[in-house]
């Protein structure tokens, strides 16, 4: 996992702050875990951007640096986006220790190619994420999941994946990730000579014209 330098400042509580920080190109904050309370701090969008690069979930280790001080190793542990802008308008970090196991949500990447895909088979993803614990250095950007041997109707469960070194699925029971499911059957039609071979109705009898 990638770690990124980031600077803070501390900030006032509250909404009204909270509107004027993100006014003047900042993003509001809270830093937990790096003392009793909870720390209100402010960072650059501008700088955070580096993050956002750096990986889409914002699994990054962060040296966050609050008021010139002492560095705080943190990761984001939870974030607020504007709808319809999608930038981000509020982060929550947590303050970690390199020698303790943290728990965190890491993405699945499905690599390599089904032979079942090109066989015309319906690829269904089941799980974008996977809930991990490992020691903050033996984090990975990514669980990969091997697609190259999927065949049509097979599936790939969660004890099937080799996690790196130091790295575990703590208190999951084995569920689905992936499955390739055979294309649908197409609708057989009609067979068209039955149709055309078919009898017509016979038609009902004229009646007889009675003599006058």
């Amino acid at each position: 996992m990638q770690r990124i330098p980031l600077t803070a400042k501390t900030r006032e509580v509250g909404k009204g702050f909270a509107r004027r920080a993100r006014i003047a190109g900042s993003i509001p904050a809270v830093l937990y875990g790096a003392l009793e309370a909870p720390v209100s701090i402010e960072i650059e969008a501008n700088s955070f951007k580096a993050v956002e690069k750096a990986d889409r979930n914002l699994n990054v280790l962060v040296d966050l640096k609050v008021d010139g001080g002492k560095e705080v190793l943190a990761l984001v542990r939870d974030y607020q986006a504007d709808p319809i802008k999608r930038n981000i308008t509020h982060l929550d970090f947590q303050a970690i220790s390199l020698d303790k196991k943290i728990d965190i949500e890491v993405r699945v990447e499905l690599v390599g190619e089904a032979p079942g895909v090109k066989e015309g088979g319906i690829l269904e993803q089941f799980r974008r994420t996977l809930h991990v614990k490992a020691l903050p250095h033996k984090i990975p950007q990514s669980i990969q999941v091997d697609m190259s041997a999927l065949q049509l109707g097979e599936n790939i469960h969660l004890e099937d994946l080799t996690f790196p070194e130091g790295v575990e699925a703590p208190h999951q029971t084995n569920f689905t990730l992936v499955a390739l499911l055979a294309p649908k059957a197409e609708e057989e039609e009609a067979p068209a000579a039955a149709a055309e071979g078919a009898a017509p109705a016979e038609s009902a009898p004229a009646a007889e014209k009675k003599e006058g």
